[in-house]
């Protein structure tokens, strides 16, 4: 189709067709454009408002309007004038649209989108986090409240119980026990089990005896302490026998030099307190078949000759064990009729080194036991290692004849033993044969014996056998596996693990006591590492576990860390309410894991600096402590005294107070004292408050809190349901027994200058007179109003004349007033004229009592800015009733 555009005209014409059968034809049509349109529209409009203006009154302003703006003081025209002259167009830029060629204005609209949207979805991030964490506080709080609520009825959520375990059913290393004994244990654990238990008042003993030693700086076995409660109470204790093996154990460790604590993440911390764990355990066990040995040979009445020495005594034991009908076992190898590798392994297995080596000389022309002199020497020098070159020709002897023959009868099972022992060769797999080793001790021994915490570059991993690889062995199986929790406890100690042992042990109530007793021993010797971060000291399970100590291409061995501010939280609530010096006692020991030189006298005279650094303990023990004291309210015995002529006398914590590291009496004072005061009367225990106060010697704040008292109680007063009601009438409901309490402490504290010389004078000035303002108020109540008038003319607070100099003096004093005195102020002055406006209506004639009035009316004017303007109201109500 072919279509040429015609003259403009042509178009307009032809646009204007188009609308034909829109509009109907007898429709004028506008012919105006905009700026003719919004002329007209602007003339209609204040042709409109001329016309409106024409039939409302007060300048165009409707009449209820003009009437609520005139009730409020207001002149309606001129605020339509205001509103009126108000320019809206000014108050928002204007916006144009973008030009596509303007980048720098399209940058600047991005940008303000970008700070929009993100002041946007902050606000939104932090109204969710807001509740998020107002939901989590409140979930704690009441956590909190649910624990010691229970706690408090004997059913406590206690922190310790079984543990988790795989499906393989090992123990993972990062186990944290916090489970909780079964119902049975609970009651019996906390319905006053700790004080019934029959072993409890001995231990505590032995701890109170501990913190005396603290206190005089002195050293104190508490291993052999302990022992001695297990020995002189074994018959009640079935584990009696393991119970005092480990007391023997870890007062071997305790006395065998300092200690450097494994808390610390150095290497080299680490490996020196493992190795003194490897060697003391090793030295343990086998002292402890030393000793079997011995008793072995004489309950049999063996033969042992003339000279008692330690080859007769081995020598007599073998023949016991090993020999029947007067010949020897047939896997044994017989040299020179003697069990020679037998006897040389007993003395590798009794700590008898040296005797074996003399032993093995004597036999060193034998071919077989040739080379097993200069192995022994080699070993016993070198500190249970041999020198490469021997060690492999050890090794090669070994894989040529021994390695795969343990079982098979071919080879002496003790020649194997030693053979292993003196080249550590396959460290991965253990003993196994009976005659070698055919109990715990032995497997752990001969681990222990084949164990180097020194691990050099050049041994392969097969060759790498630490004291934690011992542990992870034992801790493969389900504790379960076990004979008994005191069993599985014993290894662990034996490896150095008694976090984990101890907070097994605590999984039976039988022997619950025993386990804590052995964490303060192992806290106080300072080989129990404890969680150092709040969240976990506070929140956290009994057995927490620390971050992995191995390399990834080793076994993974957790650091644990035993909750011992849980466990002495839990002991000591336990003992609270029978016996509260005793749980002080165990509260005391959280002061062990603060550094502070002067306290570790315990690990010996070159000790200078404590391991631990962990000031939460002590804000613990301080909490602690002042719960203590509030549930017992035995604040004289606890807090002391101070008479008003004398010296003061000390209280029980105050005694022992360096043990939490409070140096000075004010100290003591902030710390415990102040705090327990504040908390008693958080409370609603507003008379212990001031008798924790009183008793402190701290009369400043014993007023103080008299004055508020007595302030409180005024603006309380205000309150009141009943009118008349007495704010010192018991039978009222606005009676307050703290008042009269507070009115009559104040009093006595007035009658005894000894106190009184103590009380700053702007304390016991505030407390005068609130004390008379209380009685005033109380006169006012009893409708009483000329004495109450009378009283609070005394306090000089208020003018008596309508004099213009006096009212303005009293205003200017009234800036130098304490807080808790101008607080009550407005009341008082209320109160105060309704009293003259009710004896102003008994008697019409008194000018006297309306000059009063005035004069309060006109010193409330001058107070406007310090008290509410509706006090103001209606005092000047209370005077316009007089006329």
């Amino acid at each position: 189709m072919d279509y040429r555009p015609g003259s403009l005209s042509e178009l307009l014409e032809q646009s204007r067709q188009l609308t034909n059968h829109i509009l109907p034809s007898g429709v004028a049509h506008v012919n105006r454009g905009l700026d003719q349109l919004d002329a007209q529209s602007k003339r209609i409009v204040a042709k409109s408002e001329q016309k409106l203006n024409a039939t409302l009154p007060h300048g165009g302003v409707d009449a209820r309007t003009a009437s609520l703006l005139a009730s409020r003081g207001l002149d309606p025209v001129k605020v339509r004038e205001n509103l009126e002259s108000i320019d809206g167009t000014q108050s928002f830029e204007r916006l144009g649209a973008l030009k596509d060629t303007d980048v720098e204005g399209y940058l600047n609209n991005e940008y303000e989108n970008i700070v929009t949207v993100a002041i946007n979805e902050t606000k939104r991030d932090t109204e969710v986090s807001y509740r998020r964490t107002f939901d989590t506080l409140l979930q704690n709080d009441w956590d909190k409240a649910r624990r010691r609520v229970l706690e408090e009825l004997g059913h406590a959520e206690v922190p310790w119980g079984t543990q988790n375990k795989n499906e393989d059913g090992f123990i993972p290393a990062t186990t944290a026990l916090m489970g909780s004994f079964d119902a049975l244990d609970q009651q019996r654990f906390f319905k006053g089990g700790l004080v019934a238990h029959p072993r409890m008042h001995a231990y505590t003993s032995v701890v109170m005896q501990l913190n005396q030693n603290r206190l005089a700086k002195q050293e104190f076995d508490l291993a052999k302490a302990y022992a001695e409660v297990t020995k002189r109470e074994g018959a009640n204790i079935k584990a009696f026998a393991m119970f005092s093996a480990v007391w023997r154990l870890l007062h071997l460790l305790f006395t065998s030099g300092r200690l450097s604590h494994p808390i610390f993440d150095g290497r080299a911390h680490s490996e020196e307190f493992r190795e003194r764990v490897t060697r003391v355990s090793r030295t343990y066990l086998e002292r402890t078949y030393r000793d079997w040995i011995s008793n072995f040979v004489r309950s049999r009445h063996a033969v042992i000759g003339g000279t008692v020495s330690v080859n007769a005594e081995v020598k007599a034991m073998l023949e016991l064990r090993l020999m029947k009908n007067g010949r020897w076992l047939r896997e044994l190898e017989i040299i020179d009729r003697q069990p020679f590798w037998a006897h040389a392994f007993t003395l590798l297995r009794s700590g008898h080194v040296q005797d074996a080596v003399r032993y093995s000389a004597k036999f060193a022309h034998h071919q077989s036991a040739s080379e097993l002199h200069i192995y022994l020497k080699a070993w016993a020098d070198n500190s249970g290692r041999l020198p490469k070159e021997l060690r492999n020709r050890l090794l090669q002897e070994w894989n040529a004849t021994l390695r795969d023959h343990e079982l098979d009868g071919n080879v002496d099972p003790f020649k194997f033993a030693v053979y292993k022992i003196v080249g550590r060769c396959d460290l991965m797999t253990a003993l196994r044969n009976p005659l070698v080793s055919n109990s715990g001790e032995d497997y752990v021994w001969s681990m222990l014996v084949l164990a180097q915490e020194k691990v050099l570059d050049t041994d392969p991993v097969q060759d790498r056998l630490t004291l934690r690889d011992i542990s992870l062995r034992l801790q493969r199986f389900d504790p379960e596996h076990y004979k008994s929790a005191p069993m599985f406890f014993q290894l662990m100690c034996l490896c150095g693990e008694y976090e984990l042992g101890i907070a097994h042990l605590l999984t039976d109530g039988e022997y619950a006591v025993e386990a804590i007793h052995y964490a303060v021993a192992c806290a106080y010797h300072g080989v129990l590492r404890v969680p150092i971060r709040q969240s976990e000291i506070t929140e956290g399970g009994l057995l927490l576990s620390g971050r992995a100590t191995y390399p990834p291409d080793h076994p993974s061995h957790m650091a644990r860390s035993l909750n011992f501010a849980h466990l002495i939280r839990h002991c000591a609530r336990g003992l609270a309410k029978s016996n509260t010096r005793a749980a002080l006692n165990y509260i005391y020991l959280l002061g062990l894991f603060v550094e502070r030189g002067v306290m570790q006298w315990h690990l010996g005279e070159s000790a200078k600096v404590s391991p631990y650094n962990c000031r939460e303990y002590l804000s613990l023990g301080y909490s602690l402590v002042r719960d203590m004291v509030l549930e017992s309210r035995n604040y004289e015995s606890l807090l002391g005294t101070t008479p008003t002529a004398g010296p003061r006398v000390v209280g029980e914590i105050e005694q022992h107070q360096a043990l939490l590291h409070i140096d000075t009496a004010n100290e003591f004072h902030r710390l415990i004292v102040a705090e327990i005061a504040k908390q008693a009367d958080k409370n609603g225990m507003f008379m212990d408050a001031v008798r924790i106060y009183h008793l402190s010697g701290h009369y400043d704040e014993a007023v103080d809190l008299l004055s508020r008292q007595l302030s409180e109680s005024l603006i309380q007063h205000r309150y009141r349901e009943t009118t008349g009601a007495s704010i010192l009438d018991e039978n009222s409901a606005a009676a307050d027994n703290a008042t009269k309490m507070a009115l009559e402490t104040a009093s006595y504290y007035e009658s005894q200058p000894a106190i009184r010389t103590k009380i700053s004078p702007v304390s016991q000035q505030t407390c005068l007179t609130l004390a008379h303002l209380v009685r005033a108020m109380d006169m006012f109540d009893r409708e009483m109003y000329r004495e109450g008038l009378a009283i609070l003319q005394e306090t000089h607070l208020i003018p008596v004349l309508a004099d213009m100099d006096q009212i303005q003096h009293k205003a200017q004093e009234f800036r130098q007033l304490t807080e808790v005195v101008a607080s009550v102020m407005p009341d008082i002055l209320l109160e105060a004229i309704k009293a003259l406006s009710q004896l102003y209506s008994r008697n019409k004639d008194g000018q006297e009592l309306k000059e009063q009035a005035r004069a309060l009316t006109l010193y409330a004017g001058c107070l406007q800015y310090r008290i509410s303007s509706d006090t103001v109201s209606r005092i000047n109500q209370e005077y316009a009733k007089m006329g």
